[in-house]
């Protein structure tokens, strides 16, 4: 199973970067891109992320999940989306 995780995330990051963008929350209270692309629930996410577990930013992949009033990123549920540096592949 730990061979097929790590497979999945080999084939994952050698993908090409097709958007490098910022987050923003959209009329219909989505996360989008700038290139109109939205994150929901279950969507992945590869995100700079800044949390204080290392000393400078880092690019990591999660997934979106949401509540009843809010969306979050498991794992990193004090990360805001609004203004998060993400790529997608």
């Amino acid at each position: 199973m730990r061979c097929l995780l790590l497979q999945g995330f080999l084939e994952y990051i050698n993908k090409p970067i097709i958007e490098d963008s910022i987050l923003h929350l959209n009329e219909s209270g989505r996360f989008e891109t700038e290139d109109g692309f939205y994150y929901t629930s279950g969507s992945l996410i590869e995100f700079l992320a800044d949390d204080g577990r290392h000393n400078t930013p880092y690019w990591t992949v999660s997934r979106v999940e949401s509540t009843t009033d809010a969306y979050y990123i498991i794992g990193h549920r004090n990360t805001v989306l609004d203004g998060l540096r993400i790529r997608r592949r």
